[in-house]
């Protein structure tokens, strides 16, 4: 697919192939209104064409996750700061930033601990960028885990430093957990956080903002109600519910052709 973090003319190729696909199409599915907007700008496909459905996951496991569970699995007591991320090391997430963030960060905040979930081709420069500042001993490097309700709920600020999105299913899942999200403002995330409410967005690249965010939470300037929304993440997310609208786009387009036991 297409997105922001291309070259023009990469982008114009893959929009140029979405647009003749479309001919063939009977309907699309787009996760964010964001990305609705852009398929409909781009003239790949009418708003009427395109229906939005989350991308959903297992909501209870992260409604069940334990902060408990979470501090022992980090050996981080409770008390100490701890801002993390779950993401792949790959330039769309931009893990640099999350490093000169924190890097930020801790010169306010001596004791703040910074956790970065997930693996990838960047991964070694991030290590070798914390290395550089001094602060190894500052971030726990996890890889890939299955813990993961647990750790976000360990957190106190999930921070996501992505120049580019489509809708990130770690926020949600961060504000299921109970845990503040700090944000670049791109694509869906502008969806699902409220600015002053549960979170904190920035522009994308601006570390500086993302580091106000994250030590305004971490300090008590900027208090947030990282749960008030959780049913409706539930509501809109939820796995099952996900299945359900696939089942009823497919049955409708069925139906829409006439096919036997459909129409």
């Amino acid at each position: 697919g297409f997105h922001n973090g291309q070259s023009k003319p990469t982008r114009a190729l893959y929009v140029g192939l979405e647009r003749m696909a479309s001919r063939w199409t009977d309907a699309f599915v787009a996760v964010s209104e964001e990305n609705i907007r852009t398929g409909v700008q781009e003239g790949i496909f009418r708003r009427e064409r395109c229906r939005l459905i989350r991308s959903g996951f297992d909501t209870a496991r992260f409604l069940a996750g334990s902060r408990a569970t979470g501090r022992k699995i980090l050996g981080i007591p409770e008390g100490v700061p701890v801002v993390g991320t779950v993401a792949v090391f790959k330039p769309q997430k931009a893990p640099l930033d999350f490093v000169e963030t924190a890097r930020r960060v801790a010169s306010e905040i001596p004791d703040s601990r910074f956790v970065m979930v997930g693996d990838g081709e960047m991964r070694g420069e991030a290590e070798r960028a914390v290395a550089a500042i001094g602060m190894s001993d500052r971030f726990s490097f996890l890889g890939w885990r299955p813990e993961i309700p647990e750790l976000m709920a360990a957190f106190d600020v999930f921070l996501l430093t992505s120049r580019w999105e489509g809708l990130p299913k770690v926020v949600p899942q961060a504000l299921i957990a109970g845990c503040p999200v700090v944000a670049t403002a791109v694509d869906g995330t502008r969806e699902i956080v409220d600015p002053g409410v549960d979170g904190v967005l920035a522009p994308p690249g601006d570390v500086g903002a993302l580091a106000r965010g994250v030590a305004d939470i971490l300090t008590g300037r900027l208090r947030l109600d990282a749960a008030r929304k959780r049913d409706r993440m539930v509501r809109e997310f939820d796995q099952d519910g996900m299945v359900r609208a696939q089942e009823r786009l497919y049955e409708e387009i069925l139906a829409g052709k006439g096919f036997p036991g459909w129409s």
